[in-house]
């Protein structure tokens, strides 16, 4: 009897020898876990931790992820609220070097807020308003500030993490108020509170927020007033502006008669200092020239009676002139000064001195004519040089001189 095998079997067989060879040319080779490539990563100024293609390595940089099959993969390290990300190729068999710069990352935040015109800031940059988001903000701590008409306003501090995210709701309460009760003097003057004009007279403004708010009047003809109040919840603060009158010029008005009389007496002193001036200036003179009479003069001419008479009474007389107008001179200066609302300052030179007469007497029984005094500062030689000087004594003239 001849043994044939079941048919179930003989199919079977017959299937994988089919199958064998096909899976042959599917499977890997002998050595395909040799077909892989290296990466040296690290980070400029620091390290990190490195990702995969988002996948955590656990490697801190600077370090190296083995077995990378090749191709195209992002690497990416994270360090506190920093990251930087690349691209590599990886080769078969080789190590690929990426260093990488890391820079500030983000996060994003997802806000709620009651009511919708709420307005919602960070660090004073608008961020939206109501419900909004998500919204990209940097890593680390934010201040949210949302603010309303008629709502207090609502502070919410928020942790940002890299690539994390926050929802946020922010409901703001109604708005504590109060009141100002305004009185200004004058009623009629205009009344303003925070810039923002309310009308005339005594007033209460009611509906302001609890805070310090700036209150003023102004009217014509007067210095404008303003106060800072504090507006306390619901509760009425009471503010009077009292405002000054404008200070008005005084018209000028035509001038006193004790002015012009002054004037006047100030103008005559003047003129007595220049007749003064001048009469000694001619005294003067005239004692100049008889003294060279003088000085050709013999004992029978009697010298000393014409000295007296025509020299040195004179000069005396030209320095009692010279006195007298150097004292109107000042007189004049001093009124002048006395009669202005702001009197100017007045300098007043006093003339220089005259030097005292000579009082040299001849020696008896000299004989041939005798030589004259010198006069001041003057020298016995027969022939004399005058030097006149005009010098300014306040309004008058001072006239002086040497031989």
């Amino acid at each position: 009897m001849v043994y044939r095998p079941p048919r179930f079997a003989m199919q079977t067989v017959a299937a994988m020898s089919l199958l064998f060879p096909v899976a042959l040319l599917l499977a890997p080779p002998a050595h395909a876990e040799d077909a892989v490539g290296d990466v040296f990563v690290s980070v400029t100024g620091g390290g990190g931790l490195v990702f995969l293609d988002g996948a955590t390595t656990g490697i801190i940089a600077p370090g190296v992820i083995r077995g990378v099959p090749p191709g195209t993969h992002t690497i990416r390290v994270d360090e506190g609220c920093k990251t930087g990300t690349t691209d590599v190729t990886v080769r078969v068999n080789a190590i690929e070097r990426v260093t990488l710069a890391l820079t500030p990352g983000t996060g994003t935040v997802k806000v709620e807020a009651t009511p919708p015109e709420a307005e919602v800031t960070d660090g004073g940059v608008r961020l939206g308003a109501g419900s909004f988001g998500p919204v990209p903000l940097g890593c680390g701590t934010h201040t949210l500030v949302a603010t309303a008409p008629g709502r207090q306003t609502v502070t919410y501090t928020v942790e940002v993490s890299l690539r994390g995210h926050v929802d946020v709701r922010l409901d703001l309460p109604a708005a504590a108020i109060g009141s100002i009760a305004i009185t200004p003097t004058p009623f009629e003057a205009e009344v303003f509170v925070d810039g923002a004009t309310k009308g005339t007279g005594p007033m209460t403004v009611d509906g302001l927020s609890a805070g310090v708010h700036t209150v003023s009047a102004s009217l014509d003809g007067y210095l404008p007033a303003e106060q800072k109040v504090t507006v306390l919840p619901y509760q009425i603060v009471r503010s009077t502006l009292e405002l000054a009158p404008k200070p008005v010029k005084a018209a000028k008005g035509p001038r006193a008669p004790e002015y012009w009389g002054r004037v006047g007496l100030d103008a005559g002193v003047s003129a007595a200092a220049i007749g003064f001036g001048i009469a000694g200036y001619f005294q003067y003179d005239r004692a100049v020239d008889n003294y060279a009479t003088y000085a050709d003069l013999t004992y029978a001419d009697e010298p000393e009676n014409f000295y007296a008479n025509e020299v040195a009474a004179p000069r005396t007389l030209s320095y009692a002139f010279i006195g007298a107008s150097a004292a109107s001179a000042v007189t004049a200066g001093v009124l002048w000064a006395t009669t202005k609302p702001k009197p100017a300052a007045v300098t007043t030179e006093a003339p220089p001195g005259a030097a005292p007469a000579p009082t040299a007497t001849p020696a008896p029984g000299s004989p041939g004519p005798r030589m004259a005094p010198p006069m001041p500062g003057a020298s016995a030689s027969p022939q004399r040089s005058l030097e006149l000087h005009v010098a300014p004594a306040g309004a008058g003239v001072v006239v002086f001189g040497r031989f």
